[in-house]
């Protein structure tokens, strides 16, 4: 198709830094080249915060930056002339009055959005105050990309399904295993437990090291490694108190963030990957885990259900049952074969599904699809 014979996209997305899962999956569609092979694009950055412990906190100079945002929005909305606004819309909070008006902005200047979201939470401040009425206004006639039919319930009041297209997240499959030559040498050891997010109590690593206490207690061995940017201060000393009051010891450790092949050599190292969190969309780290080939348990929150066969690729537990999650650890702990054989599953389902490349064909025939209509 020649450039000239293609619909125009202005990609309106939160770009890194900081590194999140929004911001990840934002950067794949910027860079996306099949997206690019049916699309001209046209990419406006949304960049208010530059550090994570910045996000959802308000300051003079992300306001001046919202002003420089919407000039541009303005801009390419007359220059380029898109046919379509492809816009990550940030459903709760203060960045959600943001969006709005810049959603506001773009409707009056005629042009079709299509939103996406990334995250939930619209369904119960659906109540509070102007909120019942602004959202009424921001799903009015749109179409909305989410995640999974899992989250469907967070805003089927206002969305139809036949405007809702449903579209799982995707990373890169290209993955090195050093798995494999780490556990010639690590076989005798410990059984190796990972935790990777940022370190915030909603994610749950309080959860995490006390189901390692009550494994350390019954005499089972282990290692345990936590690693992610410390977000809340707060929740790291709590856990560091936690960690010392149980005497893990050397049978646990914070590495803090990693990236590249630090995280490639974590992920190697492991044999099971945990995940305790308390409330989640569609983690992302669940799909660098499955790709690794490791076994997972987590907390059946969110989207997590449709990432993780629940005794085929991993185990699910309800969210803050932390006795729950020591009794799969110590099960799995026991069982090499029923970790090695869910590893192996696990990766082939990350295969057949969560792809980079899925991701970015399912998205390119969605936007297409709402040029068309």
């Amino acid at each position: 198709m020649e450039t000239k014979d293609k619909p125009k996209l202005l990609i309106l997305a939160q770009l890194p830094p900081p590194v999140h899962g929004v911001s990840v999956m934002s950067q794949a569609v910027v860079a996306s080249g099949i997206l690019r092979n049916n699309f001209e694009i046209c990419v406006l950055p949304i960049q208010f915060a530059t550090a994570l412990q910045d996000v959802g906190r308000n300051n003079s100079r992300k306001l001046l930056k919202l002003w420089v945002v919407t000039i541009k929005l303005v801009y390419q909305c007359l220059v380029f002339r898109p046919d379509l606004v492809y816009f990550t819309l940030v459903p709760t909070g203060i960045p959600f009055y943001r969006d709005t008006m810049l959603l506001t902005l773009i409707r009056w200047l005629g042009i079709k959005p299509i939103l996406h979201l990334h995250g939930i939470g619209i369904r119960q401040e659906s109540h509070k105050g102007i909120n019942r009425f602004l959202y009424r206004w921001v799903f009015h006639d749109v179409d909305v990309i989410h995640l999974s039919p899992l989250l469907y319930y967070d805003i089927e009041n206002h969305v139809p399904k036949e405007r809702c297209h449903f579209l799982a997240n995707g990373i890169r499959s290209e993955v090195q295993h050093p798995r494999k030559k780490a556990h010639q040498a690590l076989t005798k050891g410990p059984v190796r437990l990972l935790f990777l997010s940022n370190i915030m109590e909603e994610k749950g690593p309080l959860d995490f090291i006390a189901a390692l206490g009550i494994l350390k207690a019954r005499g089972i061995h282990f290692h345990g490694t936590m690693a992610g940017a410390i977000y809340s201060e707060t929740c790291y000393h709590q856990l560091s108190a936690l960690a010392k009051s149980l005497n893990l010891g050397d049978a646990f450790h914070f590495v803090g963030p990693q990236f590249g092949d630090e995280k490639e050599a974590l992920f190697g190292n492991a044999d099971i990957f945990v995940f305790p969190t308390h409330r989640d969309s569609f983690p992302l780290v669940l799909l660098e885990a499955m790709a690794h080939s490791l076994p997972i348990v987590a907390s059946s929150e969110g989207a997590i259900p449709e990432i993780i066969a629940d005794g085929v690729t991993g185990i699910l537990f309800p969210k803050k049952n932390i006795e729950k999650m020591a009794q799969i650890l110590e099960s799995l702990i026991i069982d090499s074969d029923a970790r090695t054989k869910m590893g192996k599953l696990g990766e082939e389902r990350f295969a057949n599904h969560f792809t980079l490349e899925i991701f970015e064909t399912n998205l390119t025939r969605i936007l297409v699809s709402c040029c068309q209509s």
